[in-house]
């Protein structure tokens, strides 16, 4: 029952040339976005094209082609030999390193599996309990945080995370809260999204340390999943972090039900620049039967988020699928709040689109592929009927 009860991210070159060198050679460029497997940082294209430019929009931790020459010519432990160097030194740029490492971009069609391995990470030591799910090829790899929906499980979420992960990114599933059962006693909107701020510290400060691939949280997305994405977009509110882009799937800023009463956070919205995807269903805002409220209902959901949204904004909605069609198809532990909500003939298609799609916003916004915006509105080219908008 998701809806909330209902109402609910080489230096090509390494400058070990000498000051001498460096007042003979032209001034070397920063500007690669890598043709390979990795690029520089996540910075994106340079073309003057009128679409949004992850380079020009978004502030990067990665930095500036003067900065790295300072850092990498001019100290005492800065050529390629020496003792903290970039390159071959003990504090290299990997897990753990002081500088970051070149950032994976993905290739592949966004809709298939990515070409990437991955393996699956529990950690138990965070504000709550976290399901990691990590390339298992060494990297530098953004980070992509998704919160579940309401009375769900992470793992419910498995085949979508896992898929994403292939792509290049370390995907984030915290488990909120105990999943299942009756939705009285569980936390608030507001407790929760306190409890994520604190997932969010925390995984800023010891993820990277945690995993065995350099995960760069200086580079990450939020995704979130019904409530999930009500969380996002309150934590935001709250607490306006540096965030690359937020996406939400089929969203619901329900009240918590009958007797809950809680704020919408769309009443009083937060002023979210970066990137926006927002995931729709047409089966969502359907009523299960005459005493369950619609999972997704009108006046809580997609169309509400998009028209508080500022540009930029995707929408994108699968007309015949439901709510919970982007979950894996049996999940385990899942019971009446898995099943509820109206559905599509099958789950798979839906959860393919999801993840293309979170795919494309990221490796956009994370990776530095404007060009993978494209994919938000390409009709032809998704796996099922789609409807889309954007500003």
């Amino acid at each position: 029952m998701s809806g909330y009860w209902s109402n609910s991210t080489r230096y090509g070159w390494l400058l070990t040339f000498t000051a001498i060198l460096l007042l003979l050679a032209p001034a070397c460029s920063n500007d690669q976005t890598g043709t390979g497997e990795f690029a520089n940082g996540a910075n994106g294209n340079d073309d003057d094209s009128d679409t949004w430019s992850f380079e020009e929009d978004t502030e990067q931790a990665s930095p500036d082609a003067e900065e790295q020459s300072d850092a990498t010519s001019n100290g005492d432990d800065a050529t390629a030999n020496g003792d903290d160097d970039t390159a071959n030194g003990d504090d290299d740029a990997g897990n753990g390193s002081e500088q970051p490492g070149e950032v994976y971009v993905g290739t592949g069609d966004p809709y298939a599996p990515g070409s990437l391995a991955v393996e699956r990470v529990s950690i138990d030591d965070a504000p709550t309990d976290l399901l990691v799910i990590t390339p298992a090829e060494d990297g530098a790899y953004p980070v992509v945080v998704f919160q579940h929906g309401f009375l769900m499980a992470n793992t419910h979420y498995g085949d979508l995370l896992d898929h994403v992960a292939s792509h290049g990114f370390v995907v984030v599933a915290p488990q909120m809260y105990e999943p299942g059962g009756w939705p009285i006693g569980k936390p608030s909107t507001e407790e929760e999204t306190d409890l994520a701020g604190q997932v969010y510290d925390w995984l800023e400060a010891n993820l990277d340390a945690a995993l065995d691939v350099e995960a760069r949280t200086d580079l990450m997305g939020l995704a979130g999943h019904s409530r999930g994405a009500k969380v996002i977009w309150w934590s935001l509110r709250d607490d306006p972090r540096d965030v690359g882009a937020v996406a939400g799937v089929d969203p619901v800023d329900g009240t918590g039900g009958p007797l809950g009463g809680e704020p919408r956070i769309l009443d009083n919205p937060p002023t979210i620049e970066v990137p926006k995807l927002l995931i729709g269903t047409g089966l969502g805002p359907v009523e299960p039967n005459l005493l369950q409220p619609a999972c997704a209902p009108e006046g809580d959901n997609y169309e509400d988020f998009y028209a508080a949204a500022t540009t930029p904004t995707w929408e994108v909605v699968a007309p015949d699928y439901g709510h919970n069609d982007m979950l894996d198809d049996d999940p385990s532990g899942c019971g009446e709040e898995c099943d509820i909500c109206p559905a599509g003939d099958a789950r798979q298609p839906m959860r393919t689109l999801t993840a293309g799609m979170l795919v494309a916003l990221y490796r956009a916004a994370l990776q530095g592929d404007d060009d993978a915006l494209d994919i938000l509105s390409d009709h032809a080219a998704a796996p099922v009927t789609i409807e889309t908008r954007s500003k």
